[in-house]
């Protein structure tokens, strides 16, 4: 990572991580009562704080494997100053279009539900509306310039939320 421009752009991914995974949430926590629910006992809560950590971690793979993905086949980042220069439409990208903002919400389920703060679990609201209205008018019409017919058929077959079970098959003529 020797290239300045390479890392201003690890940076600006792990200034939008921190603030959007760590900052917002601790803000919540500072202004708003809240306990650390691993004080409870019995085997069924043991079991729902596993799958919530196998969640969060989860999340943090999906989060590196979409970083991974429009790096390595996209030629780019999500960053505006450096975005991809190819339409990714493989991996976790043929099951769901936003596969990184799942990934963050995910990670805020799980700290809302560990850390038993409902304000967390209410933040996870308006994270989701403001992302849902920055896809719909900014960043999916910015991917239709750019890649035009390829990525109306992209949109048309694989869901921006609710990944499909079975992953989307690009065929090209």
């Amino acid at each position: 990572m020797g290239n300045p421009e390479r890392r201003l752009q690890f940076v600006a991914i792990m200034v939008f991580l921190l603030i959007n995974i760590i900052m917002i949430p601790v803000f919540v926590f500072w202004f708003t009562p809240w306990k650390i629910c691993f004080g409870l006992d019995g085997p069924v809560v043991k079991l729902l704080y596993f799958l919530v950590i196998l969640l969060i971690g989860g999340c943090v793979w999906l989060l590196g494997v979409s970083m991974h993905y429009l790096y390595r086949l996209g030629f780019g980042t999500f960053s505006p100053w450096n975005p991809t220069k190819k339409l990714v439409v493989q991996g976790v990208y043929a099951h769901v279009r936003n596969p990184m903002i799942l990934g963050i919400m995910g990670i805020l389920l799980g700290g809302g539900l560990v850390f038993g703060s409902i304000y967390l679990l209410v933040w996870i609201l308006p994270f989701f509306v403001g992302n849902t209205l920055y896809v719909a008018w900014s960043e999916e019409p910015g991917l239709y310039k750019r890649f035009g017919p390829d990525y109306m058929i992209y949109l048309q077959n694989v869901p921006r939320w609710l990944p499909r079970w079975k992953p989307w098959i690009e065929v090209r003529k």
